[in-house]
């Protein structure tokens, strides 16, 4: 039987460029003056004229990209084909190893289309399909279509499985106007998924641990920082203004969250091949589903950050889309190769939850450690020298009798975002038993805006404050305006209901400023080197005990010096935790 003919095996360029075609939006097959007179571009003059705005703003400040490249082409589909070309070459190395050293860029669009789905057909591993769809969409694939396109090309070769690719990944492309993007392959560096994080410049927890990580890991080696493009589909290389809130961030970026325009329509994708990815936050959107398939299906090793299971196990005192987003979290996580506690509690937690997966005929991830840091604010951005000291004794608040302290009132410092699971109501009753018996402090409660719907807070405070009481409220303080205060404070009470990241009492700590917290949980965990008193957070008589033992300065000094004997912990020992729980075999065994 003769070898089959290249008509037979290799795709037509009239079919691929159709196929191309096929994914233009629509308004590009219109001509402007159908577009002008469509009722939608006359209801659209405010928003078009908005967008231009900003456009302008960011090519006056540098920040706007301008495509020319479509002038130089002479038509949408040369850059279609060239797009494709050039991310078809970005993984043609990896997929066809025997034929890298000749070089991939003299090979057409088709015969390399060719090349790599006889690749892919000849191969068992789901990881070069993965990429491949990657390639030819300009998205990741999610588990049902990379399964479903795995199975149509069961039985099947040459020019009709090539095809059976184009039209599978279509149907992504075309959803996700992906045809135009670049893509870089990773191979040699870690990539550490920040998206939360490099947009908002939010100031939780989370997003503290997350600048921590990132900026102590890129000391030890190079690292790869990427984020979720705008439909959750792919990763993205982030924007100058995105890098800098994840490594030299500020309280001024805030502001700045919304001029950003660097990472528009078309993404620059990054693509994770034979490497680490890591997770120190959770996955928003259709992320959680994309990383899943990242996780079960990728060669690349998976590692997320785990915190707690608040959403799951105590669903009441979290918002419902919060809880339903963390269920797709959970079923992303049961893919991963490896999950890193910060607390002996979340250990515990995630090492159960690994174990009951075996129901589903899955090993899970294995369960590792890394302790939280004991340092003050600021760490993040890679300024040890101020870490270290905050544990000495020379560097305590002034003593109540100094001048500058004199007439001030004791403070009473509690910190967190406005969540019914921080139980800062519970802190406000104990401040207001403890003024009617003749107790003088002031009370004051930084952080988050948290959930807008809860106001009990809120109307908490107004009525007091109303009534005289030395009480007030602060939301989205500043890092400086927290540290003062961490630093004015007698004590601090921090007693939640539930959490799993108390980097709020690691930072009173770490300013010598002794708490009163919850005494179960990874607040129990961190306060059992010392600096601390414990209560049940349920017990409104605990809390009411405790801080009238520190306000009577009872246990005050001995709380001094059980945190002076803490030893000092840094980013730079956390990410070292991290690094060794990769390769850590004691770690729960999958």
């Amino acid at each position: 039987m003769p070898p089959p003919s290249t008509d037979q095996t290799t795709p037509r360029r009239s079919e691929v460029d159709d196929w191309l075609i096929s994914l233009t939006p629509t308004t590009e097959s219109l001509q402007p003056e159908d577009i002008m007179s469509s009722v939608s571009w006359r209801v659209t003059v405010p928003l078009r004229t908005l967008r231009l705005r900003e456009r302008v703003r960011a090519a006056r400040s540098g920040t706007l990209v301008l495509d020319r490249s479509g002038h130089a082409a002479g038509s949408a589909l040369k850059r279609a084909r060239r797009a494709l070309h050039s991310r078809l070459t970005e993984v043609a190395p990896v997929l066809l190893p025997s034929r890298a050293a000749t070089g991939f860029s003299s090979v057409s669009l088709e015969e390399l289309i060719e090349l790599l789905t006889a690749a892919v057909c000849s191969s068992p591993n789901k990881a070069d399909l993965w990429l491949l769809m990657i390639a030819v969409s300009g998205c990741f694939p999610d588990q049902a279509q990379l399964l479903g396109l795995w199975r149509d090309l069961r039985g099947v070769a040459g020019r009709d499985a090539s095809m059976r690719i184009l039209h599978h990944c279509g149907v992504w492309t075309a959803r996700h106007h992906s045809r135009m993007r670049s893509m870089t392959l990773v191979t040699d560096q870690p990539v550490i998924f920040v998206d939360s994080t490099c947009r908002s410049g939010s100031v939780s927890a989370i997003a503290r641990i997350t600048r921590g990580l990132a900026t102590e890991w890129k000391k030890v080696e190079p690292v790869t920082v990427a984020a979720l493009d705008s439909d959750g589909v792919a990763l993205r290389a982030l924007g100058s203004a995105e890098r800098k809130r994840v490594f030299a961030w500020n309280q001024g970026m805030i502001a700045e969250r919304s001029d950003d325009q660097e990472s528009a329509a078309a993404p620059s994708l990054v693509v994770p091949w034979n490497t680490t990815v890591v997770l120190p936050e959770t996955p928003s959107g259709l992320g959680a589903e994309t990383l899943a398939a990242l996780a079960r299906f990728s060669n690349n090793r998976t590692v997320a950050l785990v915190y707690d299971l608040i959403p799951s196990i105590s669903g009441h005192l979290v918002d419902r889309e919060t809880s339903l987003r963390f269920v797709n979290y959970l079923s992303m996580l049961k893919h991963f190769d490896l999950a890193i506690a910060v607390s002996e509690s979340a250990h515990t937690a995630f090492s159960e939850y690994s174990a009951e997966l075996a129901t589903q005929g899955l090993v899970g991830p294995r369960i590792g450690s890394a302790q939280l840091p004991l340092t003050r604010l600021g760490a993040s951005l890679g300024d040890d020298s101020k870490q270290k000291p905050g544990l000495s004794p020379t560097t305590a608040p002034e003593p109540d009798d100094s001048p500058s302290r004199a007439e001030n009132l004791p403070l009473v410092l509690t910190v967190g975002s406005n969540e019914y699971r921080r139980n800062q109501l519970t802190v406000i009753f104990a401040a207001e038993v403890l003024w009617r018996e003749g107790k003088r402090f002031r009370l004051r409660i930084m952080g988050g805006e948290g959930d807008a719907e809860y106001s009990a807070v809120r109307d908490a405070v107004a009525t007091l404050s109303a009534a005289g009481r030395e009480i007030e409220l602060s939301t989205d303080v500043t890092d400086d305006e927290l540290a003062l205060a961490y630093d004015a404070a007698r004590f601090t009470v921090y007693v939640p209901l539930h959490d799993g990241a108390p980097l709020v009492l690691a930072e009173s700590l770490a300013w010598r400023t002794p708490a009163v917290t919850t005494n179960y949980g990874s607040t129990a965990d961190l306060a059992a080197a010392g600096g601390c008193l414990v209560v049940d957070p349920h017990s409104d008589d605990e809390v009411i005990a405790a801080v009238r033992t520190l306000l009577n300065d009872e246990e005050l000094s001995l709380l001094h010096r059980e945190i002076d004997e803490r030893p000092a912990r840094t980013w730079a020992d956390f990410c070292s935790d991290v690094r060794t729980a990769l390769t850590d075999e004691s770690a729960v065994a999958r």
